[in-house]
């Protein structure tokens, strides 16, 4: 659910759990994923914020950017390692194809990235792509292994 809400641009927010529900998103980890507004079987959402100030919602809307960044530059990172590994090239260099088959193919940049994850696993780039992530290696001086 997260990845499909990431993939729209949407935030996945609990805005309630139990203990028990509590215990096993900190267990497996998910907890940090989740943007959590409030815990505990007995509470419900949180009431309104004292800061529901219309002059901080650009703030609020810097914070939430930031925030995806986070939650996305993993994968970023790992692509990057990928192009690094398959294509001899530098950390910056592997930034740079990444950048610019993005730009190129019109796919946001942490597409991109869970894409390039997803061939680790033996999964195949879709043609469009792979095109442009050919280019992209070209064009910044990497070559194939």
């Amino acid at each position: 659910m997260r990845r499909r809400a990431c993939e729209a641009a949407k935030t996945l927010t609990v805005k309630v759990s139990s203990p028990a529900v509590q215990r096993l998103l900190e267990l497996t980890g998910t907890v940090d994923e989740l943007t959590a507004t409030a815990t505990g079987g007995d509470r419900g959402p949180s009431g309104p914020q004292p800061d529901a100030d219309p002059a901080n919602d650009g703030i609020r809307a810097e914070i939430e950017q930031l925030r995806r960044a986070m939650q996305t530059r993993p994968a970023i990172d790992i692509a990057r390692g990928i192009l690094m590994a398959a294509y001899t090239i530098s950390a910056e260099q592997a930034w740079q194809v990444l950048v610019t088959t993005s730009q190129t193919s019109n796919t946001k940049l942490r597409l991109l990235a869970e894409t390039l994850m997803n061939t680790v696993h033996g999964d195949h780039l879709p043609e469009p792509l792979a095109s442009h992530l050919a280019k992209a290696v070209q064009e910044h001086g990497g070559r194939p292994l």
